[in-house]
């Protein structure tokens, strides 16, 4: 669901950026080349990769509800704009 959604924010020009455990997205049950074929598709439309590598943390916005970066366990960390919404507000 991760890169169905990725391809959609792309096409409403957001800057999308996906994180892969795997050497590449869907690595765990499609070829090596079929799955770049379609992760290559992906990145010419705009979503970055980070691959081989994990989010490990959500770093908040200062004094808001909102995600402000995703750290990854290689180090770099990914920009993030999501709110986060309460049940009752």
């Amino acid at each position: 669901i991760g890169i169905e959604v990725a391809a959609a924010l792309v096409t409403y020009k957001v800057d999308t950026t996906v994180i892969v455990k795997g050497k590449t997205i869907w690595d765990a049950f499609m070829p090596e080349d079929l799955a770049m074929f379609f992760q290559q598709t992906l990145v010419d439309h705009g979503v970055k990769f980070l691959t081989e590598d994990e989010a490990v943390r959500i770093l908040p916005q200062s004094g808001q509800l909102r995600a402000g970066m995703v750290a990854t366990k290689k180090g770099p960390t990914a920009g993030g704009d999501l709110t986060a919404h309460r049940s009752g507000s």
